[in-house]
């Protein structure tokens, strides 16, 4: 008698864990916070997903004002691979793909066109954004699945809608331009401000090879507008190498960014507001790029414009050389 209740004590064991097995192959892996300040985010399938539309706002302002919180995210949630990620590993045999097939890598990465020069450029100019949407450009908010393109942001309740469409033709994919400011309208300069050099490089030992590459440094002001799932404005400046006729960031042994700027928020119902920031890097050693993000606002209809702007951006090169360059409005 003990044997068969024994016997048929195991057999249920192994229904219990059996079940238990196959439910947990249809239930969506989550990677929980285990730090406060991430304690409403999670990980879902390579995807951070914040419950509503303020929690997404409140990680942005929290990226753009707290020293180290970017950090704390990834070392959070070390296996999560952005697009910041993403856009920081391409390579020059990448760039080369993306010429003969723009589309190769263009949910990191675009090459744009501007005064008859090409650079490869993120998807998204803010890089507090560009560290939560994952490599294919994708973050989850409320329900409602969001995939920042370059050109625009697609929006759907079902991941499968967004995963292979980048037109936005099926019904149930909403689709917002992303507008970038220029012109007086928006007050932007017309231009950037740029300073280039060449540096030698040895390509052989024997016999010893050299060759010639061209180098920019380039600082930008800018504004973007996405309906009102944000806007923003922001300056950077980054060092570029020139690979294949495409300006490509690379590494500068000193990089820094400058500016005092007074700019505007539209609010179409509450008027405008007018804002004044200054900030200064300090001396970044080997970085590629120096981003910052003045103002933004999220979940709202707004938009910004400069009213003055005098931003200076420097650096040092791998041939020793210093560069400075003014951007002014």
């Amino acid at each position: 008698m003990k044997k068969i209740t024994l016997h048929n004590y195991v057999l249920l064991l192994l229904v219990i864990v059996f079940a238990s097995c196959n439910n947990e192959e249809n239930v969506m892996p989550k990677t929980e916070a285990e730090n406060s300040n991430f304690e409403k985010i999670v990980i879902e399938e390579g995807i951070v997903a914040f419950e509503s539309m303020d929690d997404f706002s409140e990680f942005l302002k929290n990226a753009n004002t707290k020293d180290e919180f970017l950090v704390e995210f990834e070392k959070q949630f070390s296996e999560f691979k952005s697009n910041f990620d993403a856009y920081e590993a391409i390579n020059e045999s990448q760039v080369e793909e993306m010429l003969s097939n723009p589309e190769k890598y263009s949910a990191f990465a675009k090459i744009v066109e501007d005064n008859g020069e090409k650079y490869l450029e993120p998807i998204v100019d803010d890089v507090n954004i560009r560290s939560v949407v994952n490599e294919s450009g994708i973050v989850k908010i409320g329900k409602k699945y969001y995939k920042f393109t370059y050109e625009r942001v697609f929006i759907s309740e079902k991941l499968s809608d967004l995963e292979n469409n980048t037109t936005g033709r099926l019904s149930n994919v909403e689709t917002i331009e992303v507008i970038r400011g220029s012109g007086e309208s928006l007050r932007m300069p017309n231009e950037d401000c740029r300073q280039d050099y060449t540096k030698r490089v040895k390509i052989s030992n024997w016999p010893r090879i050299y060759r010639n590459i061209n180098c920019r440094f380039r600082g930008r002001l800018w504004t973007v507008n996405i309906g009102s799932i944000y806007s923003g404005i922001g300056a950077n400046s980054t060092h570029y190498v020139k690979t294949a006729g495409v300006w490509f960031r690379d590494k500068a042994p000193m990089l820094r960014l400058e500016y005092d700027v007074d700019y505007i928020q539209y609010f179409p119902t509450a008027g405008n507001i007018y804002l004044t920031d200054s900030f200064d890097s300090g001396e970044k050693s080997n970085v590629r790029r120096i981003d910052e993000t003045f103002q933004f606002c999220v979940n709202a209809s707004c938009n910004f414009s400069f009213d003055s702007a005098d931003s200076y951006h420097s650096g040092r090169g791998d041939a020793g050389n210093s560069w400075g360059c003014n951007l002014n409005i």
